[in-house]
């Protein structure tokens, strides 16, 4: 066994087992023996980035590069790395000078360019990337967020099927797919892909705030509750979910829960002006105006004087007989 074959084999043995810090010593060591192996310099460049010394990692993949310039797992891992420093454009320079690009080269060459907002460009290259392999769904899934953002909604939501066609397990997909179909202004299409989405996710409050902020919008408020109070539930310090809860609570009539829930957004945010303001109309339809002064003072008490509370103001007023000022306060309310 040669020596380099044998510091390979020690720099390969750590680089497999995670040991990154190990294998970059390791290869620091040898280098000197062999500074032409481009395939220890490769080791190199990847352990250095996996350490987080990209600048170090980028400097040995380049050495790499130019002594095995036909080496394509040397190519992509210089991409990356130049691509994780932020240098889209060399990144996206060091895979555009394949002369002879393999599907990887092109998958990733197709992100780049779409991360650099060059939309037109990364649709061609997925395009090239598909007509060869017809189901990479990670590619299909790309091409459908790419044309989202340059705004061809149509033959994103088409896109965007097939990927979750390819891959129904992946709840990223599912989400992509429903935020293009809501874009393209078909919401009640979209419900199917939030709620594959939030079975295959359950315990993303995200997805399932969004799931249950449509169905609430569709006026489905029976069916949004179940995801908005999961979502609430998942994430308590969390303004937003407890105010979407609160909101189908009050649509179902159950003020005392809503009430619960503006009380929950209040504690999570303290200057969440939406908790207030909702609050109060829910305390109005209760008949609960006798809680209304204290909230008022909260608010005072958190600094939120917004003039969307003037609403809130002028019921206080009216319920204590100041009729003039309240009608004053009610006209000015936004």
């Amino acid at each position: 066994m040669s020596d380099v074959t044998s510091a390979l084999d020690q720099v390969f043995r750590h680089y497999q087992r995670g040991e990154f810090a190990k294998a970059r010593a390791e290869a620091e060591a040898a280098l000197p023996l062999h500074p032409d192996d481009s395939a220890l310099l490769r080791l190199l460049g990847d352990s250095c980035c996996r350490c987080g010394d990209l600048g170090k990692g980028v400097e040995y993949l380049r050495q790499a590069h130019e002594i095995a310039p036909g080496e394509t797992r040397i190519r992509l891992d210089l991409a990356n790395a130049l691509a994780a420093t932020g240098d889209m454009a060399a990144a996206e320079a060091v895979c555009g000078s394949d002369p002879s690009p393999s599907v990887e080269v092109l998958q990733l060459r197709g992100y780049i360019l779409q991360a650099q907002g060059r939309h037109a460009e990364a649709v061609d290259v997925y395009g090239d990337v598909l007509a060869a392999n017809p189901n990479d769904w990670e590619t299909w899934n790309n091409l459908g967020n790419t044309l989202r953002t340059a705004g061809d909604r149509a033959t994103a939501v088409d896109a965007l099927t097939r990927a979750a066609q390819l891959r129904p397990d992946v709840a990223a997909v599912h989400l992509n797919l429903a935020a293009a179909l809501v874009e393209a202004g078909r919401p009640k299409d979209s419900v199917g892909a939030y709620q594959a989405a939030a079975r295959l996710a359950p315990d993303h409050a995200s997805i399932q705030l969004e799931l249950g902020r449509l169905l609430r919008h569709l006026g489905r408020a029976s069916d949004a509750l179940a995801p908005l109070a999961r979502a609430a539930g998942l994430a308590p310090d969390h303004v937003e979910p407890q105010l979407e809860l609160g909101r189908v609570l009050v649509s179902l009539m159950r003020f005392d829960e809503a009430e619960e829930a503006y009380r929950r957004a209040q504690r999570a945010n303290p200057k969440a002006i939406a908790a207030y303001l909702e609050l109060g109309i829910v305390l109005e339809r209760g008949n609960r105006l006798d809680r209304l002064a204290e909230l008022l003072s909260l608010a005072d008490a958190e600094g939120v004087t917004g003039e969307e509370l003037t609403y809130l103001r002028a019921l206080s007023l009216r319920r204590e007989g100041k009729l003039d000022e309240a009608l004053a306060l009610a006209v000015k309310a936004p």
